[in-house]
């Protein structure tokens, strides 16, 4: 090779050099985000809630009257839940029930007496266990009519794993005062029922229905 071919081929222009610590910076930063791009999806579907739902019904025409030793019969079979469902989610749980809550909304169907008071309902008790001190009726501003009641239950023990399920039993009882008289027409109430867990709200809505001709309200 001559002096001056080789003087050629030094000075030729040298295209821009890529560094390779540019290259291996590139590749790390595109790894995480490949990465969660793919986690994200997985953890979305792995997550699911808890759930709360009424279950099975029966026909009952003996209430309990208050938290006293009076009762009423009703002279028409009224079905009324016979249970609730929590199901526990599959994402870990405290298994601490924050409160339960059953809501007894106002009625519709018969006019509401404005004379006087008619029942309500509320609950009597759960697993067996006779609860009613824990019912809250309130009439409206007029203070007649029928009430609405709010059945509240403190904290208490989930009891169930991971993606299993508890059925609570549960007895309801007649609310308020009876001024009115008896009530004829049929009468249909709202029923909620409300879990708190983890500081988040699980409920499911039923209705029960007092007959017409039942004179229990």
């Amino acid at each position: 090779m001559t002096a001056s071919s080789q003087h050629e081929f030094t000075d030729a222009p040298r295209g821009p050099r890529i560094q390779r610590r540019t290259l291996l910076k590139g590749a790390a930063w595109s790894v995480p985000i490949l990465a969660a791009t793919v986690a994200a999806p997985a953890q979305a579907a792995s997550t699911v809630p808890p759930t709360i739902a009424w279950s099975g019904t029966k026909a009952v025409t003996d209430f309990e009257i208050n938290e006293t030793t009076k009762s009423a019969t009703s002279q028409v079979p009224v079905t009324v839940p016979l249970s609730f469902v929590i199901t526990n989610g599959s994402a870990p749980q405290s298994g601490l029930i924050d409160s339960l809550v059953v809501t007894f909304g106002a009625p519709s169907g018969a006019a509401a007496p404005t004379d006087g008071t008619a029942y309500g309902l509320g609950v009597f008790g759960i697993n067996g266990s006779q609860l009613s001190v824990y019912n809250q009726p309130t009439y409206g501003q007029a203070g007649t009519g029928f009430p609405t009641t709010t059945w509240t239950h403190p904290a208490f023990p989930l009891n169930a794993g991971a993606d299993q399920a508890v059925t609570t039993m549960i007895e309801f009882i007649l609310v308020g005062t009876s001024s009115a008289g008896p009530v004829t027409d049929a009468v249909t109430f709202p029923v909620t029922v409300t879990a708190t867990i983890d500081g988040v709200a699980y409920a499911d809505s039923t209705t029960i229905t007092v007959p017409a001709g039942a004179l229990l309200l």
